[in-house]
């Protein structure tokens, strides 16, 4: 099993496993990247596996520099493991590197940042947008499983999460990764984020300080917990994420 490096969400999903597919989902600014990046951090200073951090949203350099302040005196040795893809042509380019990182690198934890962002490598219409998400979706899960690797992704919500009101209804939904690649179905774990500072709510019914909360909610996992949520708290300062 992978660990997480968090215990709680490693109790309640039954943790990552080899040949699994990992979606993380959220709106803008709710931390997506910076989730990653920490799980990133967690699985590389635990020691027990080789990842390897690809991104095309967030420059490689942008991330090397949350990671420096995440690891403070720690060196990690983690920022060369920071992948820049965004010169990978299409997403055909991309699996391929997957391919040598796994032969070459001998690398089992592939964290892939921004996967709404992969149609942009290709001269797509509108209308096929949705179907090549899931198509490249679809792909990604079968390669996690031929190469035994773990693979997680992190991708932006559907736009039906704007129709819903109230700080309840902004939290990700399972549904919310409708025409986005399917995850719900390919995905063995969905994880959604929610910051209730983004929404204005700075304080929640009992008086207590919201900024820098963040809730991870299991929307799909192996012990079909569903919706559960745990609250973490961000540190903005070195962009630490903790239970």
């Amino acid at each position: 099993m992978l660990q997480s490096g968090y215990r709680l969400l490693d109790r309640q999903t039954g943790g990552f496993h080899k040949g699994e597919l990992v979606s993380i989902i959220g709106r803008p600014l709710m931390g997506r990247t910076i989730f990653a990046l920490n799980l990133f951090r967690n699985i590389v200073l635990d020691g027990e596996n080789n990842a390897v951090f690809l991104t095309s949203e967030c420059p490689a350099c942008k991330a090397a520099e949350f990671l420096d302040r995440m690891n403070g005196n720690e060196q990690p040795g983690t920022a060369d493991r920071i992948v820049d893809i965004s010169a990978c042509k299409n997403v055909d380019a991309l699996l391929e590197l997957i391919r040598h990182l796994r032969a070459e690198k001998k690398v089992d934890v592939v964290i892939l940042d921004s996967f709404h962002y992969l149609t942009l490598f290709d001269d797509l219409s509108t209308s096929f947008l949705y179907e090549r998400l899931a198509d490249t979706s679809r792909r990604i899960k079968q390669l996690a499983k031929e190469l035994g690797i773990t693979i997680i992704m992190t991708s932006r919500t559907n736009y039906m999460v704007d129709e819903r009101i109230g700080a309840r209804g902004k939290m990700p939904q399972l549904s919310d990764t409708d025409k986005m690649g399917d995850l719900a179905c390919f995905s063995d774990v969905v994880l959604g984020l929610y910051r209730p500072e983004v929404d204005g709510m700075l304080v929640d019914a009992m008086g207590y300080d919201m900024r820098h909360v963040l809730y991870v909610l299991i929307l799909k996992s192996r012990m079909a917990v569903a919706e559960h949520a745990i609250k973490f708290s961000m540190s903005p300062g070195n962009c630490r994420i903790t239970e």
